[in-house]
């Protein structure tokens, strides 16, 4: 298993929780424990809030809300079918694949929002091991997500760095190179995706061992690609 997603090293998130939890009246999480507090980590881990560790199998992968949040669905071992968001590297969330999610139920300061009484504070996220990828482009309201990513080129791909700094790095190097992308993921400390753009289709897939190339002089490999709204490749040794 594979595991593509911290809460731990999320700090902007947690950070955003925080704020909300100790600042508004209306909404947020109850804030004793503040989450992810060292009082918060001490409850988790004494049992004081419940953990919980789901193992299954990935039963759906789709784009939610205006075609453009990623979330699957998994069976559990239980039989019990669950709705979660993807974290880290999304396109690694294949129908098929075993998948386990571990959480903690916090309660909500109001249980009126149609929420339930509690948020599920996902702790980690793990995906088999597997040359499969989905997509990574949203398709959008209308297929507007898909537009708005032709406008850089018709194909896109993925290499994977080990931090943030790399993937700046590497991506400053294709931009010398004339070259079109970003920097995301940060799910765990150690994955980073440089996504950067290709105009042709007819050409994407041979350019691919020599990004593969590029990426391994910043420590990265390549790992996939896809043409917008098209077909989905994964790792070089898969093309």
């Amino acid at each position: 298993m594979v595991r593509l997603y911290d809460f731990r090293c999320q700090r902007e998130r947690i950070a955003q929780m925080q704020e909300v939890s100790m600042t508004r009246d209306d909404i947020g999480l109850v804030p004793d424990p503040l989450v992810a507090s060292p009082a918060w980590w001490q409850a988790v881990e004494s049992g004081a809030l419940r953990r919980e560790c789901l193992d299954g199998t990935i039963t759906g992968v789709w784009w939610a809300g205006m075609a453009d949040w990623p979330e699957f669905e998994m069976r559990d071992c239980a039989g019990n079918v669950s709705t979660w968001t993807r974290e880290g590297d999304l396109r690694r969330f294949v129908e098929g694949l075993r998948v386990r999610v571990e959480f903690v139920e916090h309660p909500w300061k109001h249980a009126d929002h149609g929420l339930g009484t509690h948020s599920r504070v996902v702790l980690g996220v793990w995906v088999e091991e597997s040359a499969a990828r989905a997509s990574g482009i949203a398709p959008g309201p209308g297929g507007a997500g898909y537009e708005l990513s032709r406008r850089q080129g018709d194909v896109t791909h993925y290499l994977c760095v080990s931090d943030r700094e790399c993937g700046a790095a590497l991506l400053a190097e294709l931009e010398r190179l004339g070259r079109v992308g970003r920097v995301w993921g940060g799910g765990t400390p150690t994955e980073w995706i440089v996504q950067v753009w290709a105009p042709r289709a007819d050409d994407a897939k041979g350019e691919a061992a020599d990004l593969d190339s590029l990426a391994q002089r910043f420590g990265g490999r390549y790992d996939g690609g896809e043409i917008v709204a098209g077909d989905v490749w994964g790792p070089l040794n898969q093309l």
